[in-house]
């Protein structure tokens, strides 16, 4: 009688790519989604969020952040919008190429329009936010115009 042996072979799940906007680490038999800081996995396992909020910066000047555009937001809505850095010490943004400009992955897949009238609730100081598709304008009531920013009314 010849002696009886079986092999268990493990397939590596992670050639599959199955983690959206995170690391995927094969295990025994399995594989698990790890996260960057400042995002959790959704219900499903396999798609990092954005969770955590920061300070949103309008510029960077000689590696220095510089005018705070509101005081918690999101990473994916700071960076897809008005900002150039984000976080606190701050780190400058890197632009999501999946999605054009002022719109966001905001629960994994789908990019979606980032409100910036809600996400930067003084973003038109004297005047009123009105969002668009992608972007914002701001609107002035009588008398008042806006300045060469665009987004003051004086």
């Amino acid at each position: 009688v010849a002696p009886f042996s079986f092999y268990l072979l493990d397939i590596n799940e992670c050639t599959s790519n199955p983690c959206v906007n995170g690391l995927c680490r094969n295990n025994a038999g399995s594989f698990a989604c790890e996260c960057s800081p400042g995002s959790k996995l959704d219900l499903s396992g396999t798609i990092c969020v954005d969770s955590m909020k920061g300070t949103c910066w309008l510029n960077i000047q000689e590696g220095r952040c510089e005018v705070n555009i509101n005081g918690a937001t999101l990473k994916s809505e700071c960076c897809a919008t008005l900002g150039a850095a984000w976080g606190s010490p701050c780190e400058r943004c890197e632009i999501d190429a999946a999605c054009p400009r002022g719109y966001a992955r905001r629960k994994g897949l789908s990019c979606e329009d980032v409100n910036e009238c809600d996400v930067f609730p003084g973003v038109c100081p004297n005047g009123h936010c009105v969002n668009t598709a992608g972007s914002f304008r701001c609107e002035c009531p009588e008398g008042l115009t806006l300045d060469g920013s665009g987004r003051t009314c004086v």
